[in-house]
Parts: C-alpha cells; structure tokens; sequence
C-alpha cells in the first residue's frame, strides 16, 4: 500500500506495518495512516446527487462534523460516507458501499473515504470503543439537549443476532424468547431526537439497567428532569430510586406488584363510573387517581385505568380461544374480569384527563425504533467482536439522529423521508473537466430543498480535493 511507509495489506491480517530491523509485522488501527484506493476509472460521470447532498447540509447544520471528528476514527470522511450509505441503503449489507460510493456524488464530497471491505471493518471498530463514544457525546449532547434538564422517554430493543460474543445472550422478554444484544436508547420528549444509547446483555432485565443509564447521562452532564417508562423498568425500588434523585416520572404498574393488586382491590369496583369516564384517543377510558405510599415514606399518585376499547378487543379474543377449546371457562372468566385494566404511576399529581397523554409520550421512543428499523437498522451485525458491534450502533445511532432531523424539517410537506430520500436520488449532477453541472428540480423534490432549508445549486467546481461552489 505504501512502500516508503511499509504499509502492506493482507486477507489474512489487514492492513500492517513491517518493521525491517525487528522483522516484526503489527497491525495499523490509525485510519489516517492507510491511504485511500486510488480512484477507480469513472464508466460514467453521471452521479447520484441530491439524496446525499441533503444529508450533508443537514448534518452540517446539526454540527454533526464536530461530532463526527470527536470519534477520533483518522479518516472522518470515510465515517461521513458510511453514515449516508446506512440511510440511503438500509437493506443492503455493508461490504457493497464502495459500489454505492463510486456512483454517488459522496465520492466528490468525502474523497479520503475507504469503503473496501475490511476498512470499513477497521473504521467500526475503532468508532466502537467507549473513549470514542464519550468523545462523541460530549459533543453531541449539548446540540440536542441544549438545556442540561431534559425530559426523555427510556425505552429498549432486542437486536437479535447469532455471534458468539458475551453480550449475545439468551433473552425472555416479555415471554419472547430470542438470542440477543438489548440496545437502551434515551429519546428526548417533545423532539423525539435520540441523545443517548448503550448497550447490555441480552439477559439483563430492563429493571437493572435504569438508575445506570441514568448515572451514564449525568457523567456526560445531562441531568433527566422527567422521564417516561414502561412496565419493563418498573419496580418498587426503580421508583424509590427516582422519587429520591427528584425525577419525576410516570410509568406503568406491573400486574404482578402488590401495589397493582392492593390498588384494585381497594378502589376498582367503582371505576366504570361517569365521574371517572374519560375520552382519549377515539376511545373511552375510565381513569381514577389514589394516592398512594411507594414505600419507606415515599409517596406517589396511582392511577387505575379501564381502556373500553382494549377489554373488547381482549375479551373477543379470548372467547375465540374458548370457542377452538384453548382455554377452559375459568380463563375465560379471568380474562373478562382483568380486561382492559392498568395501572398507572406517577410521582407528582396530573389531572386525569391528561395523565394517559403523559404517559403515551413513551411512544417517542417506540417511534424511534420504528425509524431505526425502517431505515439505520445496525442489522445484520457479522463481527464476533463487542467493540465492532458498538461501532456499528455508532453508525446506526449517528445515521438515526439525522433521519430524526429530516424528518422534523418535512413536518407539514405531507412528503416522508423515505419518499424525500428517492425523489432527491433523482437530482443527477455531471462531472467533466473538474466542474459539477447540477439537474435542475421541480416537483417533490423542489418541495423538499425549500423544507430542508437549501438553495438549489446549478454548478459547482473541483479544485483539487475542494469542493465548492461557484
């Protein structure tokens, strides 16, 4: 790769450095030290444009650059391309970017990237140990958080893999059994932008890891104000916990706590009253407050909820089962009795016509997986490695962060990301002669570049590695 440096590349080792006088080869981790492929010869100078050039304005706006440099990869370039390839190309692997990148206008833009395979190995793994995370949140937290008091929805997933590595376990959650890593992702409420992620074991419960993820974000200066969770965090001690840290919070009561049976047992024969009816979402719910005693004097405010909607679905569910012969009467009998019902807690008073609202503000961090799903997934994870599966969360939560910013800015266009996305991959712009001649749009994608904040562009230059406008 490089005769004067000795630099050498092998299947086997990667990229090393030789040593003459020790005769000892050591392996090159520095990607600033390995030089980029030389240029493949252009079939064509007709380049994808718009999608990606999108992208980079955004992210320039964010600040992802600073971000992005805080990782300490030694070639930013090649991390600013793979983030835009993980979005543009959510459902292909990874080791066919460098066909993405020589038709794409990123190859002009980020011209040090090095999207061969085993690179983009190297990259990842050098972005996924908890230095460079730390770097990079530094840098990051005080562009989405602003405030050092946010209020954030703490939610979890199951990415479900087969590597052999020690945070590749056997998980039940929730009665779905799978062979896993649990990613835990902070979301800002209100924004819906994701601020923070780590990841555990596959077999730890979601209940262990809270007060930590906590402890995490107050390290890096962001202190939690108000936090949503779902029944997977909530436990006695959890709320305890929070109620002493002064967090407020609102979560939702596991069926099996004794707090959730002594709640109902005292006051849930009157609930289906109309002083408790309450209209929420195209449905009617009977909501009561109690307050109540978490324990060890720490008080609280339970919430017992009858969701109309919710028991008939359950209860015709059920008799369809009954009626196939897979539950007996008396399953019948106990489903029809707990239909519909939850509980709900809370550590400060919310009237009841707004306390499920409150609560269903969790759904911004189920709407961010959804996105991360749709399109930053870090599937297929192929590294037997936990830093290099780190890195490629890296990736995705970097990638997921930006999607999140395009699709606040299209808000109200009535055009999503994913049709923005292939509208702009229409916008083609010429190479010849060191100058860019860039197609004019109309239509959608006109629509988004006014969104989005961009000027429309007819021409840029090359001057050496510059990419510019006239």
């Amino acid at each position: 790769m490089d005769l004067d440096r000795m630099l050498f590349d092998s299947r086997k080792m990667g990229v090393f450095h030789f040593d003459m006088e020790t005769c000892e080869m050591s392996h090159v981790k520095d990607l600033s030290l390995i030089p980029p492929p030389p240029p493949s010869p252009a079939h064509s100078m007709n380049m994808d444009y718009g999608d990606t050039h999108a992208l980079e304005h955004i992210m320039a706006v964010m600040g992802m650059d600073r971000c992005i440099s805080a990782l300490g990869s030694g070639n930013d370039d090649t991390i600013f391309a793979l983030v835009e390839y993980c979005i543009c190309v959510s459902d292909i692997g990874r080791c066919e970017a460098v066909t993405w990148y020589e038709g794409n206008q990123v190859r002009l833009s980020h011209p040090k990237a090095n999207l061969a395979s085993q690179r983009i190995s190297d990259a990842i793994e050098v972005i996924g140990d908890q230095d460079s995370h730390r770097s990079f949140f530094m840098e990051y937290l005080p562009l989405v958080t602003g405030d050092k008091r946010i209020m954030a929805a703490i939610d979890s997933k199951g990415v479900v893999n087969a590597i052999d590595s020690e945070m590749t376990q056997v998980s039940n959650h929730n009665g779905d059994v799978s062979v896993e890593v649990r990613l835990i992702t902070v979301v800002q409420i209100g924004t819906g932008m994701p601020v923070y992620f780590r990841t555990v074991p596959g077999n730890v419960l979601d209940a262990v890891t809270l007060t930590q993820t906590l402890d995490r974000l107050k390290s890096l200066g962001v202190d939690v104000a108000f936090t949503v969770v779902d029944a997977g965090y909530c436990t006695i001690s959890n709320m305890k916990e929070l109620s002493k840290r002064r967090v407020n919070f609102v979560t939702r009561l596991k069926p099996n706590l004794c707090l959730f049976k002594e709640l109902f047992e005292s006051y849930g024969d009157g609930l289906e009253s109309e002083d408790n009816m309450v209209p929420y979402n195209g449905r009617i719910a009977y909501v009561e407050r109690v307050q109540c005693l978490i324990g060890d004097g720490v008080t609280g405010y339970g919430y017992l909820v009858l969701d109309t909607k919710k028991r008939h679905t359950e209860m015709t569910k059920a008799a369809e089962k009954y009626e196939r012969g897979e539950i007996a009467m008396s399953e019948l009998q106990d489903v029809v009795r707990s239909a519909g019902r939850f509980a709900l807690m809370s550590s400060f008073m919310i009237p009841e016509d707004t306390v499920l609202a409150n609560y269903y503000l969790r759904q911004t961090a189920e709407q961010y997986f959804d996105l991360v799903n749709g399109y930053a997934s870090p599937s297929p994870i192929r590294s037997h490695d936990a830093v290099k599966m780190n890195g490629a969360f890296m990736l995705s939560f970097i990638a997921s962060a930006v999607l999140r910013r395009m699709q606040i800015l299209l808000e109200g266009t009535g055009i999503p990301v994913r049709n923005a996305l292939l509208a702009l991959r229409n916008q083609k712009c010429l190479v010849y002669e060191g100058h860019i001649h860039i197609d004019e749009v109309c239509g959608k994608p006109a629509k988004a570049y006014k969104a989005l904040g961009m000027k429309q562009e007819s021409h840029r230059y090359l001057d050496g590695n510059t990419y510019r406008e006239i």
